[in-house]
């Protein structure tokens, strides 16, 4: 037993008519009485669209304000979606760029070059805990995260928890699903820890 658009049509006309119900009215409603009985997210979902004079037609005056207020919370609610989306979007967008730039620097780089720097980082760096080292991928702004020594995201995923949710996203925002190796593993468990994502 469910309700019908042809239930919130007939509704509509008995209270635009403004008199009792005709023998035929009578008869379709005296079949569907259950409708009284129907919960409120059920008509919800019937009369969203409807004018704000097909509502009071429909729930009288009464009603209809307290229904008018719902529908402006359900508006409220798609705009605020809305705007979500769109920073969301803006936000992927910038990183696809960003990443787009960062790589393309490190394919400026021949492969024993490559192997250098790695070597002068893991030297340089030596001292340095493996939050600092994160630290440090983070800020370039220069090459992406898979510049540096993959033995620096070696790390398991409770000691990762552990670490600032700035840097999560961060890192996340550096890293792209499309990467490979240990790499993406590494952007798989920042992309669990990224509040953003829930």
């Amino acid at each position: 037993m469910e309700l019908a658009n042809q239930d919130i049509i007939n509704l509509i006309e008995i209270g635009r008519s403004g008199i009792n119900l005709k023998k035929n009215q009578f008869d379709y409603f005296g079949q569907r009485d259950y409708i009284n009985r129907l919960h409120w997210k059920t008509w919800s979902q019937f009369v969203l669209d409807l004018t704000d004079i097909d509502l009071i037609y429909l729930y009288g005056n009464r009603k209809s304000k307290d229904y008018f207020e719902y529908r402006n919370q359900k508006a409220n609610q798609r705009i605020f979606k809305t705007e979500q989306y769109s920073k969301v979007l803006k936000r992927v967008e910038g990183r696809k760029d960003k990443r787009k730039q960062a790589i393309t620097e490190l394919r400026k780089l021949t492969n024993d070059e490559r192997g250098k720097k790695l070597e002068e980082l893991k030297s340089k760096y030596s001292g340095l805990s493996t939050l600092q080292k994160l630290q440090i991928m983070a800020k370039d702004e220069v090459y992406p995260p898979e510049y540096y020594p993959h033995e620096w995201i070696e790390i398991e995923p409770d000691e990762l928890k552990t670490f600032p949710i700035n840097l999560i996203k961060n890192l996340h925002d550096k890293l792209s699903s499309k990467t490979i190796g240990q790499w993406k593993r590494f952007a798989a468990e920042l992309a669990k820890l990224d509040d953003r994502n829930e």
